[in-house]
């Protein structure tokens, strides 16, 4: 923080500016300083008289001139890295933080060299290296400080480098999405091909790094900003920028297309909501951004992390990331224009899927059709005013009759599919789902007045509630066994109601009224069950990210972050791969032809299987114009 005085006295003003008085004996010209030990005395008197008359003077204007003429206005800096969750003073201090109410920006925010590692032994060869990093601090605001850290560096190509933070004491959870770059047999690189240089600090005490273009020598991420804690459920990184022009990070509503860098944080975990304008997350998490340099060269940076978190940017410009789980891994793409780093990004985690060329057409959707006879007066009514249209969507309000207006308008049908299944006996698919031990678990902590009374002999199943009647079972897509079970069940679909392509909506995964006593779709009296989570850690973290769930529980529209997925040989929480489910629940191939899948939760790497729609917007300008900025984004992701 800095402090400026703003003073009218004109005489005041002067001293403030007046240069500072420095005696250097050393370097003033022999020939002016008094030759005699006497004389050299009585000069030194003298300056220290009148350096003490200017003291006492300035000392005295403050304390007299009147109030109105003197202002104390204190300026932020531009990098000030906020300790979030601390709305007052006392609680700020205590978690060792400071505190400036009058701060324009954050008013709790991180001293400078506070927190952070120590850097011990590094070890470097042709693939990377690794920095052993102990803890400067015993604790952060938000839990005890992870002690011992390896810092590791792994140089994938000659324009991507990868950076890990890896607990050395024990197995955090990390993101099970395969890239396909990650998994191919890499060649050594040569070091002077790559065109990125990975540098550390050298101050051992406060470590740091830095990468590099090595071009022109632009330092594209700088970590001695600060900021960097590491504990069991709160992560943080932080470092300046080059440049003011980010772009990415979502899924949220952005006004613009271009970053706001005056201290705006943006939370991603995957939640049902209208898309509204504002800090708040949505269906997707897509933690990558592009800064497009001065020299007009541009980069990426991706934050591989499933849990919530929120990105904050700052004016200096900087950014810093925080999550509350799992570990820091990042990549640098180090690119030249903004569709090779693009390129670039998408060899890393995968291709998009080349589309059916009947879906490059004209589409047609909307939520309310209630009717098949409403859908053909949508239909004509569109062709009569000369829309050549390719493609119609049904929502949940689809008819299972409509083989005749398929043959007789020749259009390709998307129908929606939402994952959660209908908890009852008699639905078959319900009951080999059952059989093939396909849902999501329970937590151990479930009581058994949790469970819905009809259903309490499945309890080791999850149950929510969505669209259906009933309660709903959702499926476990990190099981093949479970994979293979939807693809059947899709194709059994298939016969009944055909259909070219599949919109998969609700899979962040939404649940109604969970944690709540009486949700909407509860009858006016009488009893009425709803998804109440039990008390953990994991539902209740020491920090949740802005907006996340506001001020509710993170479980709030959603399953309990104790649900268990398992992929047959590790089990997860869905604490870490919530924002995860739409990118697990993707099956491009089920129809058996070349078909279209779009849906509405998406993860990095979702496009080699999937498209995206922006969600539920409304019929409104300012959500058009949106949906512009949203569609340029997800050219990125």
């Amino acid at each position: 923080m800095t402090t400026k005085f703003s003073i009218t006295n004109p005489l005041f003003l002067f001293c403030l500016n007046a240069p500072a008085l420095s005696i250097r004996p050393t370097s003033v010209p022999p020939f002016i300083m008094p030759r005699s030990e006497a004389s050299r005395r009585k000069v030194m008197i003298i300056g220290t008289a009148v350096g003490l008359s200017v003291i006492l003077f300035i000392v005295l204007m403050v304390v007299f001139l009147p109030k109105n003429r003197i202002k104390i206005v204190v300026d932020d800096d531009t990098d000030t890295i906020e300790c979030p969750g601390f709305t007052d003073a006392k609680s700020c201090r205590n978690a060792g933080c400071e505190y400036e109410k009058e701060n324009t920006g954050p008013a709790c925010f991180m001293k400078k060299g506070s927190f952070g590692y120590k850097m011990g032994e590094v070890k470097e060869d042709d693939s990377g290296m690794t920095v052993k990093l102990e803890s400067r601090v015993g604790n952060t605001p938000y839990g005890s400080s992870i002690s011992s850290v390896s810092f590791q560096v792994s140089y994938i190509t000659q324009d991507i480098v990868r950076v890990k933070f890896v607990d050395n004491n024990s197995k955090r959870y990390e993101v099970p999405v395969q890239f396909p770059l990650l998994g191919k047999d890499t060649k050594k690189i040569d070091p002077s091909s790559m065109v990125y240089e990975v540098n550390l600090s050298n101050n051992t005490d406060l470590f740091s790094f830095q990468i590099k273009r090595k071009s022109d020598q632009t330092v594209l991420w700088d970590t001695s900003i600060g900021g960097l804690m590491m504990s069991d459920k709160f992560l943080q990184i932080s470092s300046y920028l080059p440049s003011k022009n980010i772009y990415g990070l979502g899924e949220n509503v952005h006004t613009s297309l271009r970053h706001d860098m005056e201290y705006k944080t943006w939370p991603m975990f995957a939640r049902d909501r209208f898309p509204e304008a504002g800090p708040n997350n949505l269906y997707g998490v897509h933690p990558f951004y592009m800064c497009l340099e001065k020299s007009s060269n541009t980069h990426g940076v991706l934050l591989l992390n499933s849990n919530a978190m929120e990105v904050s940017l700052l004016p200096a410009p900087g950014i810093t990331f925080r999550t509350i789980g799992g570990i820091i891994d990042l990549f640098f793409i180090v690119g030249k224009e903004p569709e090779n780093t693009v390129k670039l990004y998408t060899s890393l985690i995968g291709k998009p899927m080349m589309p059916p060329y009947w879906s490059l057409g004209f589409q047609l959707s909307r939520y309310g059709y209630n009717s098949l006879d409403t859908v053909k007066k949508v239909v004509e009514r569109t062709r009569k005013a000369g829309i050549p249209q390719d493609v119609q969507f049904l929502d949940i309000d689809h008819m299972e009759v409509y083989e005749q207006t398929r043959e007789e308008y020749g259009l390709k049908w998307i129908i929606i599919l939402d994952p959660a299944i209908e908890a009852v006996k008699s639905y078959g698919t319900f009951e080999t789902g059952i059989k093939k031990d396909v849902f999501i678990k329970r937590s151990h902590l479930w009581k058994e007045d949790m469970f819905p009374p009809e259903v309490k002999e499945y309890k080791n199943t999850t149950f929510g509630r969505v669209w259906p009647a009933s309660y709903v079972a959702f499926p476990n897509f990190f099981d093949d066994n479970a994979k293979q079970w939807w693809t059947d069940s899709i194709v059994e679909h298939h016969k009944l109601l055909p259909f070219e392509g599949l919109w998969i909506d609700m899979n962040e995964p939404a649940s109604f009224g969970t944690n709540e006593d009486r949700p909407f779709y509860c009858p006016a009296t009488g009893d009425c069950w709803s998804l109440k989570c039990p008390d953990s850690p994991y539902e209740d973290p020491p920090y949740n990210p802005l907006k996340t769930s506001g001020s509710e529980r993170l479980s709030k529209m959603t399953l309990c972050m104790e649900s268990v997925h398992t992929d047959g040989k590790t089990n997860y929480r869905h604490y870490d791969v919530h924002s995860l489910y739409g990118w697990s629940q993707a099956a491009e191939k089920a129809v058996g032809a070349r078909s279209l899948v779009i849906s509405r939760s998406t993860y990095p790497s979702s496009g080699r299987h999937a498209g995206h729609w922006l969600g539920d917007n409304r019929s409104t300008w300012n959500d058009l114009k949106y949906s512009i900025i949203g569609m340029l984004e997800f050219n990125m992701f």
